[in-house]
């Protein structure tokens, strides 16, 4: 199978995708269940490997606070000093197609 690159969705899309890395296969089929819980009219997603690491991909609605349909890469990283022990890395890209820090679950709708 050939990759093509995805640098961007278009203006004309309707939905958003969120790309996520995981620990491991089991927390990526677990992330995956749960979405699927949370809302059931969701596709399944995927799980995506590669040698160094696992990732999901979903689509989410596109949000009136986004400028539009944009691709979200998130990340969970261990730190003692958060109060949960745990930070948030998340990137996105818009149909502008640069690059910008986002923080996808605080924003307004």
């Amino acid at each position: 199978m050939k990759s093509i690159p995805l640098r961007h969705l278009t203006p004309s899309d309707d939905r958003s995708l969120i790309i996520r890395h995981h620990w491991s296969k089991l927390l990526a089929n677990t992330y995956l269940r749960a979405v699927e819980d949370i809302d059931s009219s969701h596709s399944c997603g995927a799980i995506c490997e590669s040698e160094e690491a696992v990732f999901t991909i979903v689509t989410c609605r596109t949000r009136k606070s986004w400028s539009g349909p944009t691709i979200f890469y998130l990340a969970d990283f261990f730190e003692d000093d958060s109060d949960i022990g745990v930070q948030i890395w998340e990137m996105s890209i818009g149909v502008d197609g640069e690059l910008r820090s986002t923080d996808i679950f605080y924003e307004d709708d």
